[in-house]
């Protein structure tokens, strides 16, 4: 009998609707979501980056990278996690690349930071990308 391998990965090319939060925040229907957020959530409540915004520290021409959403096959019952890399700007205009992992919260549902995220200065980025990675790096943001 084969094995199933327990993860199986899958390569986005435009951003998952999971992963988008778009509500105009004066609406009505955001406002009953961030108090039912508030209610449920005590990670939200504490913490008012807890939910994962693609966009926040993106500028100008910065791109998403890669986003791969990783399924655990041996236990079905658990969500995907997603795994994005992508260009951000912050600490007075400095250009990063984010390796940020995402998990659903079970409170609020909606797709969260874990505490694996790692920033490396573009500069430092774009050199292992051409030397030791050989990932390319796309010319537009999928959207």
């Amino acid at each position: 009998m084969k094995q199933k391998k327990r993860y199986s990965y899958i390569f986005h090319q435009e951003v998952p609707t999971e992963l988008k939060i778009e509500y105009d925040e004066v609406s009505k229907e955001y406002i009953e979501m961030r108090m039912m957020w508030s209610s449920n959530c005590t990670k939200y409540r504490n913490n008012p980056n807890h939910h994962f915004i693609i966009e926040r520290g993106m500028i100008r021409n910065d791109n998403i990278i890669q986003i791969c959403e990783i399924q655990n096959n041996w236990n079905s019952d658990k969500s995907s996690t997603y795994s994005v890399i992508r260009e951000i700007h912050k600490n007075g205009n400095h250009k990063f690349v984010e390796i940020a992992e995402l998990y659903e919260c079970l409170d609020c549902g909606v797709y969260c930071r874990s505490r694996t995220t790692i920033l490396i200065p573009y500069i430092i980025w774009n050199g292992l990308s051409k030397g030791v990675f050989d990932i390319p790096i796309p010319s537009k943001t999928p959207k």
